[in-house]
């Protein structure tokens, strides 16, 4: 029979997927295919695309460093309410300016979500259920872009307007169970774990001042690598399908939605991975499986085949995700998690912020060459992971009942 509690752990885990969701899934994935069509319509330049999502990542550097959880619940909120009034400004001011101006907001909102609301998420799952439970929230990204990939297809394939529109409303209505989330921790904040007898307790301020061990750096190495690999998964798909097989708008968000459906069914492979099985070693194995991957998003003669490497490369992107949010339970106590992961997920913005920016120009006229540095920067991840696998977990350390201690 099922308990209020188990209820309650259920809800919050609903409200963290559909945070990643918002926050990756429509403000990130979903935004390739909003771009070719603006850039069809003659609101922005092609060479524009990578520019302006680039903008959107900016705001990962604004992450949330704050102390108190009422701030961080406050934060949350606010992050809620722009992401919905940033789209709608997207679709109503068509100019390159105004566009990243927006987009720049719209990333600020995106990153709270995404680092913020996990934590919140997550704080009372119990360790046995922590991967499942990880998977689940990490899956929102492919849910989401999913969902708006199909939305736009369906009933906006060439009207930037309704499409930016169709993103708001489904933003609007996954955030229902974020907001509910905040409220349950508005009324019954987390409480500080206990320290042992006769040691002094771990303060906000020494979480964030504590010298990263060698292994956690390696990790977040490979983290942004693996970031500055995705680039043209994530953004140039509709423009790859476009140039090499002509295909059209519809295609294009198909495309995108095959891309999603990975990601979403790659978090979940991550629970399908047993359990003696190391998460330094999954992590390892994935990172291989990634190169493949890539090449044959690269080289694919066929839309079926590049379709397929997207596909893949959404399954590598988001196990890659879900291990390494876990694998950062290796070297450091659950107070510190949701910072660590605030700044893993800073280093993976500016990753794609950096590519997407250099990429921008050269994308309409040699997109392959983008691809091929790329498929570079995919196997240099592996090899990072490679490396950091021999890292050993800290005394003590592993899989921590709680996930948000940290205030």
């Amino acid at each position: 029979m099922t308990t209020r509690t188990e209820l309650g752990i259920g809800e919050d885990v609903l409200a963290g997927t559909c945070a990643i969701a918002i926050g990756i899934g429509l403000a990130r994935f979903d935004f390739s295919i909003l771009a070719k069509q603006m850039a069809t319509a003659g609101w922005i330049d092609t060479a524009s695309i990578g520019d302006l999502s680039g903008g959107n990542l900016i705001g990962c550097f604004h992450q949330s460093r704050l102390r108190r959880h009422q701030h961080v619940l406050g934060v949350i909120a606010l992050a809620l309410v722009l992401t919905v009034v940033s789209m709608l400004a997207e679709g109503f001011w068509s100019s390159t300016g105004s566009q990243a101006v927006w987009r720049f907001v719209g990333g600020w909102a995106a990153a709270q979500l995404m680092t913020g609301v996990p934590s919140l998420a997550l704080r009372r799952v119990p360790a046995r259920q922590l991967r499942l439970s990880t998977a689940i929230v990490m899956g929102g990204a492919g849910l989401g872009g999913l969902l708006g990939a199909l939305a736009v297809g369906l009933f906006a394939p060439s009207s930037p307007r309704l499409a930016w529109i169709l993103l708001a409303g489904l933003s609007l209505l996954l955030s229902l169970p974020i907001v509910a989330l905040l409220l349950r921790n508005r009324r019954h904040p987390p409480v500080s774990p206990a320290s042992p007898k006769g040691q002094p307790g771990l303060s906000p301020g020494q979480t964030h001042r504590a010298v990263w061990p060698a292994g956690l750096i390696l990790l977040a190495a490979a983290y942004a690598v693996a970031a500055m690999g995705s680039v043209p998964s994530v953004f140039y798909e509709p423009l790859l399908l476009s140039q090499r097989f002509g295909a059209g708008p519809v295609a294009d968000s198909h495309g995108l939605a095959i891309f999603g459906a990975g990601a979403m069914g790659g978090s979940l492979l991550v629970v399908c991975l047993p359990r003696a099985w190391a998460t330094r070693h999954c992590l390892v194995g994935v990172a291989l499986a990634g190169v493949a991957a890539a090449a044959l998003f690269a080289w694919g003669e066929s839309q079926e085949l590049v379709v397929l490497g997207s596909f893949l490369l959404g399954c590598w992107t988001w196990m890659i995700v879900s291990l390494t949010h876990l694998r950062i339970h290796d070297f450091v106590p659950s107070q510190a998690h949701r910072r660590c992961w605030a700044t893993c997920t800073l280093l993976y913005g500016l990753g794609l912020m950096l590519v997407s920016f250099a990429s921008s120009g050269l994308a309409s006229s040699n997109l392959q060459l983008v691809l091929v540095i790329c498929l570079g920067l995919i196997l240099l991840h592996a090899v990072l992971e490679l490396v950091q696998c021999r890292a050993p977990a800290l005394p003590d350390q592993g899989l921590p009942l709680r996930t948000a201690g940290d205030r």
